[in-house]
């Protein structure tokens, strides 16, 4: 799970107590593993941080991964992808630490397509049913009465 995030430019550090600690190269992404029977969580913890202002960083959000490397390194794998997270304007704390970019198909679009959508079937649903009415009604043909044989 490590050489995922080491890989990606961050900083690995283990410690003489066996904790680990991987860190972004800014300094706004920790992912830690504490070696310790006495924490009431043992495994992975993620934290992403930011300045306070007094030298300090605070944590924007935690979270708890538990004991299970499959989902840690999942998770990992995800942190360091470089494609961009699509997310709606104005959904981003901080947003002065990002830049956000339109991307994909924008609600005007999409109210465009719904509506040529609903047009096409209103159109769809109008040819079928005057179809429908329009046609003439044909009666089956009778049947020829079948040649009477010779009577016995």
């Amino acid at each position: 799970m490590w050489p995922i995030l080491t890989t990606a430019g961050w900083t690995y550090v283990r410690d003489e107590h066996g904790h680990e600690l991987a860190e972004h190269p800014d300094g706004i992404m920790q992912l830690r593993r504490w070696n310790t029977a006495r924490n009431w969580n043992p495994g992975w913890n993620a934290s992403a941080l930011l300045p306070d202002g007094l030298g300090g960083l605070e944590a924007l959000w935690e979270a708890d991964l538990g004991n299970a490397p499959h989902l840690v390194a999942a998770f990992a794998t995800a942190l360091v992808n470089p494609a961009p997270v699509a997310r709606a304007e104005f959904d981003v704390p901080h947003s002065g630490l990002v830049t956000q970019k339109q991307g994909g198909r924008q609600a005007e679009d999409l109210a465009k397509e719904h509506t040529a959508r609903l047009a096409r079937a209103r159109a769809t649903a109008v040819r079928r049913r005057t179809t429908l009415t329009t046609q003439p009604v044909t009666s089956p043909t009778p049947a020829a009465p079948a040649a009477a044989g010779p009577r016995r």
